[in-house]
């Protein structure tokens, strides 16, 4: 991996991995994925804490000393610039954790979603000018 220096921006994206590859690479691995039993129904619910009442997590509890854990304030997650009044049909999602009107979910089983939030950067215009091509 060769050294970029901090006054240009990559015109180059990272390469990707030949399917092939990938495949060895899981082959190699002692667990398959395919050979996994998974069943959403070992899961809590989308958007639901899950339950801390499980042996496990009981088990795992159980070795922990929280006696020398620090006691630090939970942080609210919003940034101490967000502004108290947002302008009328601003998303502002930092702040206000709204959605954008457009895509917020992908609409099929099956379809795949990509977002950026990569700056604004000196790489911004050509991402966009890339994006605009494949549209």
């Amino acid at each position: 991996m060769g050294y970029i220096p901090r006054t240009r921006a990559p015109r180059i994206s990272p390469r990707i991995l030949p399917a092939a590859l990938c495949l060895l690479l899981l082959s190699s691995t002692t667990l398959l994925l395919a050979d996994a039993a998974l069943s959403p129904s070992d899961y809590p619910p989308l958007g639901c804490t899950p339950s801390v009442n499980s042996p496990e997590v009981r088990k795992w509890l159980s070795e922990l000393d929280l006696s020398r854990a620090p006691s630090i304030e939970t942080n609210t997650g919003k940034p101490p610039e967000c502004p108290t009044v947002v302008p009328e049909g601003i998303c502002y999602w930092t702040c206000d954790d709204c959605s954008a009107d457009d895509v917020v979910e992908c609409p099929n089983r099956g379809v795949w979603g990509l977002t950026f939030d990569d700056g604004p950067t000196p790489a911004t215009p050509e991402l966009l000018r890339f994006l605009g091509e494949k549209k």
